[in-house]
Parts: structure tokens; C-alpha cells; sequence
């Protein structure tokens, strides 16, 4: 057990967090924020997650590779998100913008604010990447690494689920696209374009046309794991700090009424314990902290859209079955 020396070195420690001003240390437990960070940083509970978003170009490679590999991997995502997301989303305004019929337009405008809403929390990834990498710093930090196997099976359990439940969600999202992208040229018997976008060259004649249909379904496959891959990364690590709060609620029934104990020893054992639980909570809090930062403004403004496309179909759907009743 620890000596008396090393107890004090615990309180000392604990005054630091608890004493500290949160505002002014909210990386203390981290390295600082312009140190070369490792993006790969706590991949033991994210480990099939990280290589979808390296392969999609929204997470970056190691320190450690070569420059010119970075360099190229940072290039492959810029012009992805210019030709898969800008791109995509001008044709579409340009789309909606030529429209003469109010339900071909509320039909485009559905789609287009889908993808403004995706836009927006591509950006806020990349502009909050620094704090999120940050946040998968503190993730391997030691003070949450499991001390037996029963803590181990406590987190692994949660991120088991989440792992599940993201599985889940893109298997049907890409079954959903790729029921949206052949049926109707099943249907037809012929090339039929999932969105039927304006294109400055004529889509009638071939090869236009397969060059339009596979720029259409090709990004909408690539959009649809990209959305569900960025919302699963915040979820996943508020997966993680869940089990890490069930962890410190284990730990802290472990622990006796300190008024109850007649050994010094114990006494002082006792006393670590809880300081431990004092700055493994501080931990959790500082992590919640920059979540809050990270996930702000991107839920307010996906709530935003969320309401204006809910409100198009509400209305989109009003006019159906008023036609229908006619």
C-alpha cells in the first residue's frame, strides 16, 4: 500500500484539481493544445471506428507517417469535401432555384437542407478537430484505464452497444441507398438519375448519363456513412463517459464510512480511495466540458434544419392527401 508521503502527494494532487479554476486550467489534464497530437490516441475502445473515418478522409493520420503521406491524405479531403459536399449541394440550389412547380421544388428542398444540415457539421468537425482530438487524448489517459477485469467489462459492455447500434444504423442507411439507387432504373428498364440534378452538359446521352448516375449514387453512399460516421463519433464518447461514471459509482460503494474505521492504515487507505474518486470525477467533468464545447452549436443548428425539413414534409404531405381526397 501506499506509504504516508505518497498520500500526501494524492491530497496535494487533488487540492490541485479541486482547487483549480476550471475555466482557466480546462486542458490540465491533457497536453497542450499545440503539442503534436496523436490522432489514433485511445483507440482501443473506438478501434473499428477510426479506420472508417481515415478511409472517408475526415480523421488524420499519425504524426509519424511520412509528410508527404499527410500532406496528400489532407489534399484527398479537401477535394472531397469540395466536389462531394459544395458541389453537391450547388447543384442541388441551382436545382430547386430552376423548378417551376412548387412540389418539384419542396421535393429538392427536402434534399437540399439534408445536406446544408451535413455541411454544417462537417465544417464544425474540422474546425473543432484540434478539441476533439484533445478529447481522445484524455480518453487514454491512465486515470481511465480499468484496474481489474470487472471495470474493464463494465466499459467495455457500453461501448459494445454502441458499436452495435452504429453497425446497425449504417447497414440500413446504405441498404436504404441502394434501394433509392437502383429501383427506379429496375423500374424503368433504363438509367434513371436518383436525383435528376441540372448539370451543365446534357445527362440524355451516354456517357454522360452513367457519369451522372455514378457521381449521384457514389456521393450519396459516401454522404449517408459520412453523416451517420460523425454522429456516431460525439455518441461514442459520450458512451465512454457513461462508463466511465458507472466505474467511479463502483468505486465509490467500495468504499466504508470513514468514521467506522478504527486502523490508521485503513484509515489513510480509505482516504486515497476517495481522493482517487475526487480526481477521476474532476476528469470526467473536464471531458464533459469540451464535449459541451464541441457539440453546441452543431446540435442547435441541426435542430434548425431538422425543424425546416420536418415542416416541408408535414407540408409536402398535406398536399397529397388533399389531391388524393380531390
Amino acid at each position: 500500500m501506499s506509504t504516508e508521503g505518497e498520500c500526501k502527494k494524492l491530497v496535494m494532487k487533488c487540492y490541485e484539481f479541486v482547487g483549480s479554476d476550471c475555466d482557466q486550467k480546462e486542458y490540465m489534464f491533457m497536453d497542450d493544445e499545440k503539442s503534436n497530437l496523436n490522432p489514433d490516441a485511445g483507440a482501443d475502445y473506438f478501434n473499428p471506428f477510426f479506420p472508417i473515418l481515415k478511409v472517408i478522409l475526415y480523421w488524420p493520420l499519425h504524426k509519424s507517417k511520412s509528410q508527404l503521406l499527410q500532406y496528400t491524405h489532407t489534399i484527398l479531403s479537401a477535394i472531397k469535401v469540395t466536389f462531394t459536399v459544395v458541389l453537391y449541394i450547388f447543384l442541388e440550389c441551382f436545382t430547386v432555384y430552376k423548378r417551376s412547380s412548387l412540389q418539384e421544388r419542396l421535393a429538392g428542398s427536402f434534399m437540399m437542407f439534408t445536406d446544408v444540415s451535413y455541411l454544417m457539421k462537417v465544417l464544425f468537425f474540422i474546425v473543432n478537430r484540434k478539441k476533439i482530438l484533445l478529447v481522445f487524448r484524455a480518453v487514454s489517459d491512465d486515470t481511465f484505464s480499468p484496474k481489474d477485469t470487472f471495470r474493464k467489462e463494465m466499459i467495455t459492455t457500453t461501448m459494445t452497444n454502441w458499436k452495435r447500434i452504429f453497425y446497425i444504423y449504417i447497414i440500413n442507411c446504405c441498404f436504404t441507398v441502394t434501394l433509392w439507387a437502383i429501383i427506379p432504373s429496375l423500374q424503368n428498364g433504363s438509367i434513371v438519375l436518383p436525383y435528376n440534378y441540372r448539370y451543365p452538359f446534357d445527362v440524355t446521352l451516354s456517357p454522360a448519363r452513367e457519369f451522372a448516375y455514378i457521381y449521384e449514387a457514389g456521393i450519396l453512399y459516401l454522404i449517408v456513412v459520412s453523416h451517420v460516421s460523425l454522429d456516431a463519433l460525439m455518441v461514442g464518447i459520450m458512451a465512454f463517459i457513461s462508463a466511465q461514471l458507472d466505474v467511479l459509482n463502483y468505486n465509490l460503494r467500495l468504499l466504508n464510512n470513514l468514521e467506522d474505521v478504527d486502523s490508521y492504515l485503513q484509515h489513510q487507505v480509505l482516504k486515497e480511495e476517495q481522493i482517487r474518486c475526487i480526481i477521476f470525477h474532476k476528469k470526467v467533468i473536464r471531458l464533459v466540458k469540451i464535449l459541451n464545447q464541441i457539440l453546441a452549436v452543431p446540435l442547435v443548428t441541426q435542430s434548425s434544419f431538422g425543424a425546416i425539413i420536418l415542416c416541408l414534409s408535414l407540408y409536402k404531405l398535406s398536399t397529397v392527401l388533399r389531391e388524393y381526397q380531390l
